[in-house]
């Protein structure tokens, strides 16, 4: 078996490599301006363990498992961009009310049924990055109020005024839409995710927006990793 795995963290990047029966371990520094840097320098600590060249380990090797708390780092510390919300009309307060349950989470029995004393913990994305759409779909899934173009555009304006810097979409038939007046409306905006509003995942889903942005894209790296190794 010849597999590199590397987990990027926010201060370190650590290194396993397991190479025909050998594991060896190795850490660098990460580099956030380039993550790619770090890990090939983790792996260069562990190629000369190896006595091995890095770009040879990179031609040869039979897989390559990144994993990363980047993301995680910056959704508990509540460092990624500002997410706006696209929702259907009616159900604009459904993040910030989190089922009712929003003090509670994470508490004992005793804790959480101390009403008076529960605090709530601020919502991913605020009511003021949360805008609303006309439509409606009955429980089979039958239209009946279609979704209206200038609806999704007007929304998209007022998340971009209102700072939003990544969007989610809260109904399947709303992101094609709002994705496609995307470039038009808010040009500098990243897509997100979509989520059943009605449903009790509303921060689950609004998470995507935010580790999506922050979060790095495996491919990216990968591209960086190995481009010297196959230049």
């Amino acid at each position: 078996m010849k597999r590199i795995s590397v987990d990027i963290g926010g201060t370190f990047t650590d290194c396993l490599v397991a190479w025909d029966g050998d594991y060896v371990q190795a850490k660098a520094l990460t580099t956030h301006h380039n993550l790619a840097q770090g890990f090939n320098e983790a792996l260069d600590h562990a190629c000369a363990t190896l006595n091995l060249r890095r770009n040879d380990v990179l031609r040869e090797v039979d897989s390559v498992r990144y994993a990363t708390t980047l993301g995680t780092n910056a959704l508990i510390e509540r460092r990624g961009p500002q997410v706006g919300v696209i929702v259907t009309a009616g159900f604009e307060a459904t993040i910030p009310l989190s089922r009712g349950r929003g003090y509670g989470e994470g508490l004992d029995e005793l804790a959480k049924n101390d009403m008076s004393s529960g605090t709530r913990p601020d919502p991913l994305v605020p009511q003021t990055l949360i805008r609303s759409v006309r439509e409606r779909v009955d429980y089979s899934g039958t239209v009946l109020m279609d979704l209206s173009p200038e609806d999704v555009r007007q929304a998209l304006r007022a998340l971009v005024d209102a700072g939003a810097e990544a969007l989610v979409q809260a109904q399947p038939r709303v992101e094609q839409r709002a994705v496609a007046n995307t470039r038009t409306a808010a040009a500098h905006i990243d897509g997100g995710d979509r989520w059943p509003v009605e449903d009790h995942r509303g921060d689950t889903g609004c998470q995507p927006g935010i580790i999506g942005v922050t979060d790095p894209d495996a491919r990216d790296i990968g591209e960086k990793v190995f481009h010297d190794a196959f230049r």
